[in-house]
């Protein structure tokens, strides 16, 4: 199960980055935040499969067509969106007159950092996996 404060700790410093981009709108910012929250854990779990298809040398595969995978993705953006802010009781918005969180700024760029870090080894990953099984 995921700890409440470790999503809280990478929910923070992205919903901060979409406030600072887009500006704050106080219906798609924080579901765009969710929404981008739960691609880094997804990341990790694709991290994973990809390291099991190295290797195994075995492909792993989804037989999924693109409607099922739509809906599916839209299904699951919502579940992710009442698990935030309805199970774990995450903030949407930080307290601050600009709507932004309280956050240090050496930790604002850790976490985006380790983020970025995360995905460049997802796709060095996927690509190696690629090449392994042709």
């Amino acid at each position: 199960m995921m700890n409440k404060s470790l999503v809280e700790s990478i929910y923070q410093p992205i919903f901060n980055f979409w406030v600072k981009k887009d500006g704050f709108s106080s219906g798609t910012t924080p579901f765009l935040a969710a929404l981008s929250t739960l691609a880094v854990f997804f990341f990790g779990v694709g991290d994973v499969l990809f390291l099991i298809n190295i290797f195994f040398d075995d492909p792993i595969r989804f037989p999924v067509n693109q409607g099922t995978l739509w809906l599916s993705l839209i299904f699951v953006s919502f579940v992710n969106y009442y698990l935030f802010f309805h199970i774990f009781k995450i903030e949407k918005s930080g307290k601050s007159s600009d709507f932004l969180f309280e956050l240090e700024e050496s930790r604002y760029r850790k976490v985006l950092y380790l983020i970025a870090i995360h995905i460049t080894i997802f796709m060095l990953l996927a690509f190696i996996s690629i090449s392994v099984t042709g």
